[in-house]
Formats: C-alpha cells, structure tokens, sequence
C-alpha cells in the first residue's frame, strides 16, 4: 500500500561529524534544495590541525557552503534531539553518531523507522580493516587504484586532493537519492552504506576485468599506456591505438619511425623510450593547442594537461557553466558547480 502521510517541502538533512565524504554529500544535497546541518565535536574541525589549516579551510568553503554549521563540547553528545523533523542522517562512522547522537546506526533506524541513515565509513563497519584509523591515501592502496598510477620501478603516486573521499561521497548521494525514492512508495526508511574502499574498487572496474578475464594483474607503468609529451607550452597526454599507428606516423612525418621496431605494438611497447624521445622531438615544436587540434584532425586521442587557473579559463568549461564565481570575505573565488545539468542549466549555486 502507497504510504499518504505528507512530506516536508523541504528535505531536512543532518550531518554527524566531518569526513570529506559525508560533507561531500551534504554539499550535493544542499545543492538540489535540502537544508542541512552539521553536529562536529569541539577539537575535531578541519581546521583544529595546524598543519593542514589553510587547505581545511579552503575545503570548508566548498563543502560546508550553504550547510548551517554547529560545534558541540568534546564529549558532550548533542543527543537525538537533533533529529525533530530529519529526514536524512550522514555519518562517516558509527563513532560520530554515538560521540554526537548518543546511538548507533541500528539504534537511530529502530527509534525513527521513516530516517534514512547514511553512513560512509572509510573501511566499511566490519571485517578485516573496519577498527583501522587512516585516510584517503590507505583507501586509494586497499582498494586498488594506488597500484595503478606511477612508474613501475619507482613509488607509487597518490591522485591529488581527496579521490577516495569523493567517489564515496558520490556513491553515497546515490545511495541516499535511491533510499528516499523508496520511501514515497514504502513509507519506511533505510540504513544506507558504503566506504572509501569499496567505491574505489568499484571505480577500478578495468583491473576486475583483466583478471577476470585474462588472469592478469596490471600494474603501474603498463607499458602500452599513454605517452606523456612535452610541447612547447606544457604537456598533453597522448593515447594511440594499435589501428592508429599509420595516423601517428603520417602526423610526425620522420622516417625513423618506419624502422621494423616500431612495426607493431609489442615492438613499440618494448622500444617504448625510443619512440617517446623521436615523438618528443616533434611535439616540442609545437603548442599544446596544435598538437591536440593536429591529433584530433587524424582520430589520435589526444589532450592537454591543463593547470587549475587554464581549466577555469577554459572555453569549453565556460560554455559549460562547470565553474562559478563565489564571494569569500570581500573576496571573489573560483568554485566548481554541480556536477549535472537540468533542462541544459548547470546545478547549483557557486
């Protein structure tokens, strides 16, 4: 039977404790209309480290902005009266509920039956890892994408900022948007979960695959991956298929690359430093700019690494609304929107 009892016009929202992953997805739900609060626990602020200070506080101007944020005394929990009129409750662990709420996942589902409890804890709430304190850079090695980036005969490279953090965050939304859709029909809410680890195995799909498939574990620095090549004004990141070598050589124009070496694929991927220096010779004359269009104009993916000031200037980011200029202190700064569209209009307000 379709549950009658009346919605709240607006979705209310509360945010237990800070992860980049919960605050993420807090971010997103204020984004399509939900009012949100934030419960953290005096002393465990981003900003309370010292060492990362600066960059908590730029983080807690994206992710915070438009959330009604409150600190409580260390120790003192806020208790459940926080949840008059919730509809939905983000934690990254059950520590944060019970240090701010006085209750776990399990107790808050059985005393609210219509909440959806979210929760995105970083190594999942049992087995092996779950009592593990860590962060983004553990979840990248458990869930396997740390193997995957880097050189293979040096250290492994960390992606920058918080991946693991944010592709949870997003799976959490998704997992929260899915608990709500239910609701309308049952009328019953539901616990939501998932972690940093398990997102990021879910987002190292390619590597399942070859395993699957192949029996093979691929492994940082393959060497048929894409080049890196310098030009003139930075670099762009080259990525040719094996049907596409007659287009690489007539875009270089030097007969060097017509040596029976580089005649196939695996004579390429073993003589891989060779062919990088004689492509490295051509590219270098050139501007990111014509290497790319030159690319493109033969069906060679091609594309420029571009610093955070070029994305924003971008033409393509303009046309596409994917920035925004927001206000800070007197001050205007550069955000990014929403990451969809509606009817053509990017979401959210910078």
């Amino acid at each position: 039977m379709m549950d009658t009892t009346p919605y709240p016009t607006t979705l209310r929202v509360l945010e237990v404790g800070h992860t980049p992953r919960t605050a993420l997805c807090g971010y997103l739900l204020a984004g399509v209309g939900a009012s949100v609060s934030k419960l953290v626990a005096a002393g465990a602020e981003p900003e309370s480290d010292p060492d990362r200070a600066e960059w908590a506080r730029a983080e807690s101007l994206y992710l915070d902005h438009g959330k009604s944020v409150r600190t409580v005394p260390a120790g003192a929990a806020a208790g459940t009266a926080e949840l008059d009129g919730v509809d939905v409750v983000l934690a990254g662990s059950e520590t944060h509920l019970n240090d701010l709420l006085g209750t776990d996942a399990a107790g808050l589902r059985a005393a609210h039956p219509r909440l959806i409890v979210a929760l995105a804890t970083l190594f999942g709430r049992s087995g092996e890892y779950a009592s593990y304190a860590g962060g983004d850079l553990l979840a990248l090695a458990l869930g396997g994408l740390l193997s995957m980036i880097g050189e293979r005969d040096r250290e492994p490279l960390r992606l920058g900022g918080h991946q693991a953090e944010n592709v949870a965050g997003l799976a959490l939304f998704t997992g929260v948007m899915t608990g709500l859709f239910a609701r309308q029909t049952s009328g019953s809410g539901a616990l939501v979960e998932t972690s940093a680890v398990r997102a990021v195995a879910y987002l190292d799909w390619k590597s399942q695959i070859y395993y699957a498939d192949r029996g093979v574990v691929l492994q940082r620095g393959s060497d048929s991956g894409p080049l890196v090549l310098e030009c003139a004004d930075g670099y762009v990141g080259f990525y040719y298929r094996d049907e596409e070598w007659s287009q690489v050589k007539a875009l270089v124009g030097d007969p060097r690359l017509e040596q029976e070496r580089f005649a196939t694929q695996l004579g390429r991927d073993k003589h891989r430093e060779e062919l990088a220096a004689i492509l490295n010779e051509f590219s270098r004359q050139l501007t990111r700019s014509e290497l790319y269009h030159r690319s493109q104009a033969r069906h060679i993916p091609a594309g420029p690494v571009l610093g955070m000031a070029e994305l924003a200037s971008d033409r393509q980011m303009v046309a596409r609304e994917f920035f925004g200029t927001r206000d800070v202190d007197g001050v205007p700064i550069t955000v990014a929107r929403l990451p969809w569209t509606v009817d053509g209009v990017r979401g959210g307000q910078p």
